[in-house]
């Protein structure tokens, strides 16, 4: 499928789509959502850049969804103990490649969060 626009606004398409089928994003910036909102904002990004991937969206635009994937991540992380002890003690299914580089990344910013709170 060939999607007209820039990376953001293909990105909001996408997530649009599969708000569509689902519970919707919460309507408040990151910083003001409760742990249950943010859990289902990571968990519509993560379909959200499913979604991209399967439909073969511009690498802008999957790097788009990433982000905002990334930046849920780390309010999940500085707002959750129990996300926190989820990502050290499970096999996070990561959204970028499993990589070491990426591993460490997610880790640095739950290892961040925790000494933070």
């Amino acid at each position: 499928m060939f999607i007209f626009g820039d990376p953001e606004q293909i990105a909001t398409m996408t997530m649009d789509s599969v708000e569509s089928e689902g519970p919707g994003l919460p309507k408040k910036p990151l910083d003001e959502q409760t742990v249950g909102e943010l859990r289902t904002t990571i968990t519509l990004c993560r379909l959200g850049i499913h979604k991209g991937r399967s439909e073969g969206v511009s690498q802008e635009a999957l790097d788009t969804l990433l982000q905002w994937h990334d930046d849920a991540f780390k309010a999940l992380a500085e707002a959750s103990e129990q996300f926190r002890e989820f990502f050290r003690s499970t096999r996070y299914d990561y959204p970028r490649p499993k990589t070491t580089k990426n591993k460490a990344f997610y880790r640095s910013i739950v290892d961040k969060a925790a000494s933070e709170s």
